[in-house]
């Protein structure tokens, strides 16, 4: 009688064991399955604000596709990126003109050897702006082969941007942009020197090899038949040739992106980036000489 109590209670308390560990587990089972649940109905939530939160600090990146044809055969795509965070007024400027159409079909009135071309002015002879002209930002560094710049306007205020824009081309430091900009041919002392800067827009991030193409079309130097050298005035400078170029080099579109998404033709009042300026060019009103 007293070994079958004994058996009987050894077995009632392996089986509390049992149910002990059973509850345990299962509430094991329970903690986990609640936390999976939670994380999966949490997750969407976080990621959730979190992409609110990255689109509300990460600024948007613009960029542009310029195609260009030569004697109206097309000979490539030039893109740029436009550095908005450190030239906002200048790519709304641009986004603008360019989202309007303006620059379609227009031609590249100058081109200079080892140096630059441009296009965007009213006139052929790179004069005359469509539209106001604007006060703009400065290159946040010295500007170099590949850049976008404004061309420079013919008042020679510092930083003014009419339509006319410019790619810097040449292989070397040009002459006419040297440091921050500075026009060496054209200023006459050193305190317009210090002051003169070209407004900056971006630069080539591919096809620098098209806009050479145009480049490669600046008519040759002029020789004195009398010296066999570059004809000079009478100070003794080498006169430059007329900057046209010697074929007929177009844009056939620009389109630019915002965030990898085409901004379309006309769209232009939509743009928003962190410039504060209100000004917008009043392209579709008689056009500034």
């Amino acid at each position: 009688m007293g070994k079958s109590t004994k058996r009987e209670r050894q077995k009632a308390n392996k089986m509390m064991k049992d149910l002990e560990r059973a509850r345990i587990e299962n509430r094991a089972k329970r903690i986990k399955a609640f936390s999976i649940l939670g994380v999966i109905l949490i997750l969407p939530i976080v990621i959730i604000i979190s992409m609110v939160v990255n689109s509300a600090t990460t600024p948007s990146s613009y960029t542009a596709k310029i195609v260009v044809s030569i004697d109206d055969k097309e000979i490539g795509t030039i893109d740029v990126k436009l550095d908005e965070p450190n030239a906002p007024k200048s790519v709304k400027r641009f986004i603008q003109f360019s989202s309007n159409g303006i620059y379609n079909g227009v031609e590249f009135t100058q081109v200079v050897k080892d140096g630059n071309i441009s296009a965007g002015s009213l006139n052929a002879d790179g004069s005359g702006s469509y539209g106001n002209t604007e006060q703009v930002e400065g290159p946040p560094r010295d500007f170099e082969s590949g850049d976008l710049i404004w061309s420079p306007d013919h008042s020679q205020t510092p930083l003014q941007a009419g339509s006319s824009f410019t790619f810097l081309t040449g292989t070397k430091k040009s002459e006419i942009f040297g440091k921050n900009g500075i026009n060496q041919k054209t200023q006459a002392n050193e305190e317009q020197k210090a002051s003169y800067r070209f407004g900056y827009i971006g630069y080539i991030t591919k096809g620098i090899d098209i806009a050479r193409k145009i480049e490669a079309l600046a008519p040759p130097q002029e020789i004195d038949p009398a010296t066999g050298k570059p004809k000079v005035d009478e100070k003794g400078n080498i006169i430059p040739p007329e900057p046209k170029p010697l074929k007929v080099a177009k844009i056939i579109r620009i389109t630019v992106y915002k965030d990898g998404k085409a901004i379309k033709v006309g769209d232009y009042a939509n743009i928003t980036t962190t410039s504060t300026s209100t000004t917008v060019p009043n392209v579709v009103t008689t056009p500034t000489q």
